[in-house]
């Protein structure tokens, strides 16, 4: 039993255009076959049925592609007994069809969504013109970019000569449509945004750096007050500070990052600063607007670091020269106080691995950032996307052996002492907390955390539960069609039994 809600018939009475009915369909009914008895039973017009379509409305992901009208209903995905059927203006996709759902991009904004229909066989050139044309846009100084479920951005789709089955482009998917040309092949277009370094910020720096951060800061205030707080963000961590986009640029990909820096001191905002040599910029991939790994090593090409096209970096003005080695993070270190739980300012620690990196490793080189006993110092790791603290314990080395018919393994050591790796998973930019404890005092993750953590964390739940409402709505509605046609509760699945038959191996 599926049920289809009319979507076709523009009407100020809601109950007419939001009329729903209960139809029968068996395994081997077409949705060609559903759609004829869906217009059957709301007495709609029959006079030109290729101009109305079929689609799935799901709790979650709302409106789903409409679907192809030779496929049986057995087949189709995510499609169940109970499930919701929106029928609607509109071609159906054809087999040789992609429907893709695109988003026009303007100031970071989503400034439009709509529907593009497109042939397999047509190139992404031939796409990106379409989805031009059909956005109502006059330049052509536009790309196309793939998202993920979520609306994420995810790769840039480059090459205009390929088809868009060969770019495994599927019926449904989501991309956007933004501004900028493409660079050549074999360049990459980058987008740097400048953050202050707040952490070198200090009120013992010299004068001329004082007054260099003043303008750098003063800088950024005006530039976001332009734009309204669009870039800016008041967390008041230094791993996501104000910001602001200062250019972008096309480079080769087998550019060395020292050669990416050279030319980004060439940009009009960076050269009115003094920057003595390229070493006094520290580049850094963002990730949602928060500065994340250091890009490293000056004569490694941008190819073999994986930066890509599209990438959004950060750079900071440094106070010394830097050259960050492979086995060194940067992290930034917080002393919680002891009257309440808020931080300090955080500071920049850049912690050598190289002798170990266990939570006794990172916690003698905090110890001696703070300048306090190291027995007395617990760490724990902020995630900021949850709005929890993760505690930084040392966990023991354990044997693993393995063995079969033929062979008996070496022994192989599962090394849980490596905080880089499962479960901390600690890199550049993560924010450790300190809190100094007395000798035996036990803590929770609990202990570390701050006002606004509990109120992210409360806000997190509220849209769990209200997300959890909606779905409630949503049953409610679907009971109250049951009742209004007169159906059942909806059937699950018919329940088979197993038999399972084991031979006599004795």
């Amino acid at each position: 039993m599926l049920f289809v809600e009319n979507h076709c018939i523009e009407s100020e009475n809601a109950d007419i255009s939001l009329q729903t009915v209960a139809v029968k369909v068996n395994s081997e009914t077409t949705i060609a076959e559903l759609k004829v008895m869906a217009v059957l039973q709301l007495s709609l017009p029959q006079d030109d049925l290729s101009t109305i379509r079929l689609r799935l409305e799901d709790s979650g992901f709302g409106a789903l592609p409409p679907f192809y009208e030779d496929e049986v209903v057995s087949t189709v995905g995510g499609l169940s007994d109970g499930s919701r059927l929106l029928l609607e203006i509109g071609r159906p996709p054809l087999p040789n069809q992609v429907m893709l759902f695109l988003c026009v991009m303007k100031s970071s904004k989503v400034s439009a969504s709509l529907e593009l229909t497109a042939e397999k066989s047509m190139t992404i050139g031939e796409l990106l013109s379409l989805a031009v044309v059909s956005a109502g846009l006059e330049s052509s100084d536009w790309h196309l970019r793939r998202l993920n479920w979520n609306g994420d951005p995810l790769g840039i789709l480059d090459d205009a000569d390929v088809t868009i089955e060969q770019s495994h482009i599927n019926h449904g998917d989501h991309l956007s449509l933004e501004f900028g040309c493409l660079p050549p092949k074999g360049f990459l277009q980058l987008s740097i945004y400048l953050f202050p370094n707040t952490a070198s910020m200090s009120r013992h720096q010299p004068a001329f750096l004082q007054q260099l951060y003043l303008k750098l800061q003063e800088f950024l205030t005006i530039q976001n007050d332009v734009e309204d707080g669009e870039s800016s963000n008041a967390s008041g961590d230094s791993n996501h500070a104000d910001y602001r986009l200062i250019g972008t640029i096309c480079i080769s990909k087998l550019a060395t990052v020292l050669d990416l820096k050279d030319q980004i001191r060439t940009l009009d905002v960076i050269s009115e600063f003094v920057v003595p040599t390229s070493k006094f910029l520290r580049l850094r991939l963002l990730q949602s607007k928060r500065l994340g790994r250091v890009v490293r090593l000056h004569q490694q090409t941008l190819q073999k670091l994986k930066i890509v096209n599209g990438c959004e970096l950060g750079v900071q003005l440094l106070t010394d020269e830097e050259d960050l080695r492979e086995n060194q993070l940067l992290l930034d270190v917080c002393l919680q106080s002891d009257k309440d739980r808020t931080y300090g300012d955080s500071r920049e620690l850049t912690w050598d691995t190289s002798q170990g990196a266990s939570v006794s490793h990172l916690c003698r080189a905090v110890a001696n950032v703070f300048q306090l006993p190291e027995q007395n110092l617990k760490l724990a790791k902020h995630v900021k996307e949850k709005f929890e603290w993760i505690l930084l314990t040392d966990t023991t080395t354990s044997a693993v052996t393995t063995s079969n018919t033929r062979e008996k393994r070496k022994k192989k050591y599962a090394n849980r002492a490596d905080i880089r790796h499962a479960p901390y998973n600690l890199q550049d930019g993560d924010v450790i907390g300190v809190k100094v404890v007395q000798e035996g005092e036990l803590l929770s993750k609990d202990d570390f955390a701050t006002a606004e953590d509990y109120l992210g964390q409360e806000r997190i739940r509220k849209e769990a539960d209200d997300e959890q409402k909606k779905r409630e709505e949503r049953r409610r509605r679907l009971a109250l069609v049951d009742e209004e046609t007169g159906t059942n509760k909806r059937r699950g699945r018919t329940e088979l039994p197993i038999k399972i038959h084991v031979d006599n191996f004795s």
